[in-house]
């Protein structure tokens, strides 16, 4: 994810390799604690996932931005 639009601007070229097994551990991370992504279950099941996909993913953002 470090490779091109929404989050490229956290990725500059010199810090965009280093970033990589960072980001994996992260998406693993995120994975584990939420769910991964899918548009099956109930819809209670679905939205506890992806609010929690939101907000894990605006605190990375967040992260990515002050190590700037």
């Amino acid at each position: 994810i470090c490779h091109n639009e929404p989050v490229q601007p956290f990725c500059r070229p010199r810090k965009r390799i280093s970033c990589f097994p960072d980001q994996r551990k992260w998406i693993s991370r995120k994975d584990a604690k939420c769910g991964a992504v899918t548009m099956k279950g109930s819809e209670k099941k679905l939205t506890d996932m992806y609010v929690c996909q939101i907000h894990m993913t605006e605190d990375r953002i967040q992260e990515l931005s002050i190590g700037d």
